[in-house]
C-alpha cells in the first residue's frame, strides 16, 4: 500500500486542512505549494483506501481527489467520505478526456466541482468561490444508478483562457484500442520438444546403465556354450544375437564404440531439444 506523506504548511493547529489525493508526484507537489502559500495544513496520500482512512481520522476542510487512483477509485472514495460526513467538501481532479466520468462522479458524490488537470494556481484562484461554496447533496449514496447531468461541463471549473465547447457537438472520445489476442495454446512443437527431452534422458540413462552391466540379468537368454556370467553388457551392434555370445560383452571398464555412440547421441538429442525454437 502507498505510504502517506505529511507536509505541515503551518504550525497553527487551527489552520484549515486540505487532503490532496493523487498518485502523480508532480501534481501533488504543485498543489502542496499552492496551499502552503495559502497557509493551510496539508495531508497527502496516493490511494483511495488510505484517503478514506485519512479523512475519517483528520476530517479535513477540503479534499482534492483524483479520480484515477489505486486500490479504490476516486468516485467510490468520495462516496465513502460523504457517507461518513455529510458535510465533506470534495473537488475532483481529472483530465479533460475523463470529463464525462468526472461530471458523473461530481453529481453522484455531491462534489463542489471538478478541476481539469493539470490543476494550476490560476485554476484554484479563479474558481475558489465554487470550491468553497455550498456543498450539494450526494444522490449516489442512495442509488448508484441515479441519472447524471447531461451537460458534462456544467460542473467543471473553467480555465480563463478557453472557449467552452458544447459537449453535444464536441469530438467523440477515441475508441478503445483492441485487446491483444490471448496467448495461443501449447503447439505441437512444444510437445515435440518435451518428447525429445524425455527420450534423450531415457536413452542416456539406459546407455550408462548398460555400460556397468545393469542388464546382466538378461544374460540368462544366452544359451550358447561360450556364454559366460561375466558378460553382462549388451552389445548394441549384436542386439539381434542376444541369445548367444555375440550379443554380450564385459562391463566397464571395457567399452565398445557402440557404447560411446549411444552416450553421445543421447546427449546430442537432449541439447537439440533445449535449443530448438
Amino acid at each position: 500500500m502507498s505510504d502517506m506523506v505529511r507536509v505541515t504548511a503551518t504550525d497553527d493547529p487551527d489552520a484549515q486542512l486540505v487532503l490532496i489525493v493523487d498518485n502523480n508526484p508532480m501534481g501533488t507537489m504543485r498543489l502542496t505549494q499552492i496551499f502552503t502559500q495559502k497557509g493551510w495544513r496539508i495531508e497527502v496520500c496516493e490511494d483511495g483506501d488510505l484517503a478514506v482512512d485519512t479523512y475519517v481520522q483528520h476530517r479535513p476542510h477540503l479534499v482534492l481527489l483524483s479520480l484515477d487512483i489505486p486500490t479504490m477509485d476516486g468516485h467510490t472514495a468520495a462516496l465513502e467520505m460523504r457517507e461518513t460526513d455529510s458535510e465533506a467538501r470534495i473537488a475532483f481532479m481529472a483530465p479533460r478526456t475523463q470529463r464525462q466520468l468526472a461530471a458523473d462522479a461530481t453529481h453522484s458524490a455531491g462534489a463542489v466541482a471538478w478541476l481539469e488537470k493539470p490543476v494550476t494556481q490560476s485554476i484554484i484562484d479563479d474558481n475558489w468561490d465554487m470550491i468553497m461554496g455550498e456543498i450539494p447533496e450526494a444522490p449516489g449514496l442512495e442509488d448508484l444508478d441515479q441519472l447524471y447531468p447531461e451537460n458534462v461541463d456544467d460542473m467543471r471549473a473553467k480555465r480563463d483562457d478557453e472557449e467552452v465547447v458544447d459537449v453535444s457537438s464536441a469530438m467523440p472520445l477515441p475508441a478503445p484500442l483492441p485487446l491483444p489476442d490471448a496467448a495461443p495454446p501449447p503447439t505441437s512443437a512444444k510437445r515435440s520438444r518435451k518428447g525429445l527431452k524425455r527420450f534423450g534422458f531415457l536413452s542416456l540413462i539406459i546407455s550408462a546403465a548398460n555400460i556397468f552391466g545393469a542388464f546382466g540379468f538378461l544374460n540368462s537368454t544366452c544359451t550358447a556354450v561360450k556364454c559366460t556370467s561375466e558378460a553382462t553388457r549388451i552389445n548394441w551392434l549384436g542386439l539381434h544375437n542376444i541369445g548367444n555370445e555375440m550379443g554380450w560383452s564385459l562391463p566397464f571398464p571395457t567399452m565398445g564404440i557402440p557404447d560411446y555412440v549411444a552416450i553421445g547421441a543421447s546427449i546430442l538429442v537432449i541439447l537439440y531439444a533445449y535449443i530448438r525454437k
